[in-house]
């Protein structure tokens, strides 16, 4: 679980937001990665495209 420290909360509530290092670990951050890599090539899980898709690779324009 995260906590922010004390200068943490103070700068929050001064700045209305907060820095924080290394929230998602490096293996999460990957695994998050290869998911996306995987949905924006077309590759479903289940195997069924979904009803609505707003970007695929190859077919939209990447801009």
């Amino acid at each position: 679980m995260f906590s922010l420290t004390d200068k943490q909360a103070l700068n929050f509530h001064r700045d209305g937001f907060v820095f924080v290092d290394k929230l998602i670990s490096d293996s999460t951050i990957k695994e998050l990665r290869d998911a996306f890599d995987q949905i924006f090539s077309g590759q479903f899980e289940t195997g069924v495209r979904p009803d609505e898709v707003n970007w695929q690779e190859g077919e939209s324009n990447p801009t």
